[in-house]
């Protein structure tokens, strides 16, 4: 016998996007801030963050902060 309730996979399914949006949320957004305090784009975190080898790139790439002279 199946025992599962159909009407419950639309609050479990409801429930997995709204934790998946709350996770990468809490990592893009601090990630966002942490790029643009070192001078590059805040979409630089979408490279970043879903690709690991964004990391690497970003890792080798010269900082423009550093480029900057100070007044």
């Amino acid at each position: 016998m199946n025992d599962a309730h159909p009407e419950m996979f639309g609050g479990i399914i409801l429930f997995v996007i709204l934790m998946n949006v709350v996770f990468w949320g809490a990592i893009l957004f601090p990630l966002v801030r942490i790029l643009r305090r070192m001078g590059f784009s805040g979409w630089w975190a979408l490279l970043v963050g879903f690709w690991p080898v964004g990391l690497w790139l970003l890792a080798y790439n010269p900082w423009p902060a550093f480029d900057r002279k100070a007044d």
